[in-house]
């Protein structure tokens, strides 16, 4: 028969076993919260360099579709100062 003692013994090692068991799982979680956090970073910086691109070409697409010669036909028939 197990005595008062030997069942608390045992009680704490099941219980230590559990706790390391939960330390695993909890350490391995991190690590691939760590790697989920880095890829994330990474796309993030795929995502920034796309949009700026992106943004960019916009801009220039915008200029490139002024007309900027009927304006100046405008300051120039109403003898306006221009630059």
């Amino acid at each position: 028969m197990f005595s008062s003692v030997e069942h608390q013994i045992a009680d704490i090692k099941q219980r230590l076993s559990h706790i390391e068991h939960i330390a695993i799982e909890n350490e391995t979680e991190y690590k691939n919260f760590e790697e989920n956090l880095q890829e994330f970073g990474v796309n993030l910086d795929t995502f920034k360099q796309t949009l700026e691109t992106r943004l960019i070409e916009i801009t220039m697409n915008d200029v490139a579709g002024i007309n900027v010669s009927f304006p100046l036909k405008i300051f120039e028939k109403y003898k306006i100062q221009y630059f």
